[in-house]
């Protein structure tokens, strides 16, 4: 038992590794599909937009969260210290990453239990995999474990059905996921989070996803981080049973950030984050204006947090100046749609690819 939490301690910090030095990133970010029809006739000043908004009953700063990336390993408790501090500082959301090896390990429970220890103020999002609790005999009690650990305002529960097929070590225990949802959901203090990381939720998951009592959907679609890659990558080909690598030949499946998107607000319309290869605040505003309530963020954060993770100071202040820009691109993409507030941008016109409508229709 020793050696297995080791292990899944160790792949924290590879995964980690290896997005950093090799990128891991979509071959395609579809979100490049999605054009706005900006106004050339102004009729509000920058210093008239409101860029807050509202998810959960609480107000935020912006409409953008720092999304779950880390956690689990004794390196990146500075991490999550350093992303804490500038989420506090800038008044916006920030998600962990899977809480599941410190389920086993109470010495790491620290790596994630720092982020709340930065603030009590600080809206944190708790994270599950769905194969974890279906693995648990009482996966209620799991959930709730996770969220006292940290005090969370709201629990992800994440879906990476992909990423665990194609990881050699995979756990593929998952088909009574739903069950557990709503059990979940209904013991639960917090909202519950649905979350993809990377292959996006169907149209037909949609429709199922309305019946269930969620808080919020984050649709984690195809175009950011591709976590089949990253499986290839930590492949050991001399101890690999196939002849060809399996995440190399599924790293292009995945329903587009985009079409994820639309597909939430139209067939289930539940409470909708946008993570999925949002890297600028251009990006933001037009998830924002497909129907999101607020976007997510992790890769462009964990370069800047990384850049020197040495200094603290440094790692807050690269962290912030990301945040700055993300601020100042939102301002500027509603400033040209003439959208004074956050919830205007829904009333926005948006174009889209032929290539990106075909998904849809």
């Amino acid at each position: 038992m020793g050696d297995e939490k080791q292990l899944h301690e160790d792949r924290k910090m590879e995964h980690v590794k290896i997005i950093c030095e090799k990128g891991m990133q979509a071959s395609r970010n579809w979100i490049d599909d999605v054009y706005l029809h900006p106004s050339a006739i102004p009729s509000i000043d920058p210093g008239d937009i409101d860029t807050s908004c509202m998810l959960f009953g609480r107000k935020f700063d912006a409409p953008f969260y720092i999304a779950g990336m880390t956690g689990g390993h004794p390196k990146s408790k500075k991490i999550n210290e350093v992303l804490a501090r500038a989420c506090v500082k800038a008044k916006i959301p920030l998600g962990l990453g899977s809480q599941r090896v410190a389920l086993d390990n109470d010495t790491l429970v620290e790596t994630y239990k720092v982020a709340r220890d930065v603030s009590d103020d600080l809206f944190l999002i708790g994270n599950i995999g769905m194969s974890q609790l279906v693995k648990s005999k009482n996966p209620v009690v799991i959930a709730k474990k996770c969220v006292d650990m940290i005090k969370a305002n709201a629990l992800a529960i994440h879906f990476n059905k992909l990423q665990e097929l194609v990881q050699p070590e995979g756990d593929r225990a998952f088909a009574k996921v739903m069950d557990i949802v709503e059990a979940v959901a209904y013991a639960l203090k917090v909202p519950i989070i649905l979350k993809e990381v990377g292959a996006g939720f169907s149209r037909s998951d949609f429709e199922i996803l309305k019946n269930f009592r969620i808080g919020a959907v984050d649709v984690g679609g195809y175009g950011g981080t591709n976590f089949a890659l990253v499986e290839a990558e930590r492949v050991n080909e001399e101890k690999y049973p196939y002849t060809r690598n399996m995440g190399e030949v599924f790293k292009d499946c995945g329903i587009p950030t985009p079409v994820s998107v639309v597909f939430s607000k139209k067939y289930a319309r539940i409470p909708t984050l946008a993570t999925g290869g949002i890297r600028t605040g251009l990006d933001v505003v037009k998830m924002l204006c497909l129907g999101a309530d607020m976007a997510g963020l992790a890769y462009p954060f964990l370069i800047a947090c990384l850049n020197d993770i040495s200094s603290d100071a440094t790692s807050i202040e690269n962290c912030m100046k990301e945040i700055e820009t993300i601020k100042a691109e939102i301002k500027i993409a509603m400033c040209m749609l003439n959208a004074k507030r956050v919830g205007d941008l829904g009333a926005a016109m948006v174009h889209m690819s032929q290539e990106l409508l075909g998904w849809i229709d």
